[in-house]
């Protein structure tokens, strides 16, 4: 009850609009459950799997597939992995897997796991043991990562960025971006510099009707170099006022004279 098995030369098995046709398969009766064998093919309007052999529960819509290449249509994203397990229409859970977003023909960004979830509801996919390579070339490792589907906008880690200079030695900044409304949000950044301490920056962009704007602060405190606490605060607001005036503040404000070139990033921000 609630599924079909039709079609000559092959197996068709049909629920709702999920199909899996595959050149054989086998039916427990006791159980309620397929085992599926030779060129799998699971369609469904958000998914599609294809693998070797396959398990099938109709029952709970549990689906599970191995040595799979599988299909996002609304992330969209594609890759292949040693197993898929397909739970209802939302949580997909793969192992071994290799996943990227780009067009076909191209993977210029890949990420591999151990494991990876992807709950199309919740629209965050999470994976674990994790290595992201660009071009060929892994630049980040974790043991946990977390990452939005879709276009809305989540809290958590953005990728690291790191470099060395003169100035400052090493440097490694670790971004965390907070969703705090659809209207504001926030970015907390240590930034670890080898010859110079632990710096927090941080950045708060605000949108609403008549105003929007942004502030930007940065504290370092006791500067291995100088012995100081330095620190920069920056607003940039504007602000429609009636009468079709306008109302625009840009004010910068430093601990020092030379906390630019010590401290800042690029050829446009120690010039000044």
């Amino acid at each position: 009850p609630g599924f079909e098995v039709y079609e000559p030369g092959a197996i068709v098995i049909r629920q709702g609009d999920r199909s899996v046709r595959a050149e054989d398969a086998t039916y427990d009766a006791t159980t309620g459950e397929f085992s599926i064998s030779g060129d799998v093919d699971f369609r469904s309007a958000d998914v599609r799997v294809r693998g070797r052999d396959a398990g099938y529960a109709p029952a709970s819509e549990r689906l599970r597939v191995s040595d799979a290449r599988f299909e996002l249509y609304t992330v969209p994203a594609r890759g292949g992995a040693g197993s898929v397990a397909v739970e209802g229409t939302d949580v997909l859970r793969l192992k071994r897997v290799d996943y990227t977003s780009c067009a076909a023909g191209k993977e210029d960004w890949l990420l591999r796991a151990d494991e990876l979830t992807i709950d199309r509801k919740a629209g965050l996919a999470t994976a674990r043991g994790a290595r992201l390579d660009f071009q060929g070339v892994p630049i980040l490792w974790s043991p946990w990562l977390a990452y939005p589907i879709t276009g809305q906008r989540t809290t958590g880690l953005l990728l690291p960025d790191f470099g060395t200079s003169g100035q400052r030695g090493f440097e490694l900044w670790t971004p965390y971006y907070l969703n705090l409304a659809p209207n504001y949000d926030a970015t907390v950044t240590p930034h670890w510099m080898s010859d110079r301490g632990l710096q927090l920056q941080g950045e708060f962009r605000y949108l609403a009707e008549d105003h929007r704007g942004e502030l930007d602060a940065e504290f370092l405190p006791s500067d291995k170099g100088t012995g100081e606490n330095r620190a920069y605060f920056s607003i940039d607001h504007r602000s429609r006022l009636p009468g079709r005036w306008q109302l625009a503040v840009e004010a910068t404000d430093v601990t020092d004279n030379r906390y630019f070139e010590d401290l800042a990033r690029g050829v446009d921000q120690t010039s000044q």
